[in-house]
């Protein structure tokens, strides 16, 4: 399906090739889409609710009736979710395949967490980010391995842009719209559908901070996707 919009700064032609890669029944020579809503799967902002904005997930459960909603980095009044290192959020059945990306806002407590903290991690395969110490690095869980690659130190506790992206042999690393690390690893991930853990993952170190605008993408986000979220 493909989206169209009259606003300028929301229309780009996409890469060609890349389409073409990712989706071998498209061909586009001059087709207009809108890069981040394309094969965007889910998109979770958390402004007083769990649901999906798409419409395409389920909506999220709260691992406890305690949650509490935060100012996202916008200013906005209980428009992100507040992960208070006690419970967390569970997203079922996000959709998987070899082109995957992630991408989420977050807003950690403190700059360092013991033991490894995930913010998002998958029951079976797909993209990971995990904090542990006072480094974020981000992966994919494929078909045999788990790659994953430095993203940045965590020097302050503002709001910080972190990206995954695979495309079957490379897991490419963003933050704050900046490449951080690539890993080279080429594998494959089975189409499947995985549950989400989100800053509470069974048998791991709880994470603590704020998360805002989660989003599952069935598609290799390019660079200047990354820039266009960051930039959201």
């Amino acid at each position: 399906m493909l989206f169209f919009s009259c606003k300028k700064d929301q229309t780009e032609i996409p890469d060609t090739k890349q389409v073409a890669e990712q989706n071998p029944s498209i061909t586009t020579s001059s087709v207009r889409i809108l890069p981040l809503t394309y094969k965007l799967d889910g998109n979770f902002t958390f402004d007083q609710t769990f649901k999906d904005q798409t419409g395409q997930l389920a909506d999220g459960i709260p691992t406890s009736r305690f949650y509490s909603f935060t100012t996202d980095r916008k200013g906005n009044l209980k428009h992100a979710i507040y992960l208070d290192s006690t419970y967390g959020v569970k997203i079922k059945s996000v959709p998987e395949q070899t082109y995957t990306s992630m991408s989420v806002w977050i807003k950690p407590a403190h700059t360092w967490h013991w033991g490894l903290s995930y913010i998002a991690a998958p029951s079976g395969y797909g993209p990971v980010m995990n904090n542990i110490s006072d480094l974020l690095t981000c992966g994919v869980v494929t078909s045999t391995t788990i790659p994953g690659v430095e993203t940045a130190y965590l020097s302050n506790t503002s709001w910080h842009h972190l990206v995954g992206t695979y495309d079957g042999v490379t897991v490419r690393s963003y933050m704050d719209g900046v490449l951080r690390g690539t890993n080279n690893t080429p594998d494959f991930i089975p189409t499947s559908l995985s549950d989400y853990f989100i800053g509470c993952n069974p048998g791991y170190a709880p994470w603590k901070g704020a998360i805002d605008d989660l989003r599952f993408y069935s598609r290799t986000l390019s660079a200047s996707d990354v820039t266009a979220l960051y930039n959201l």
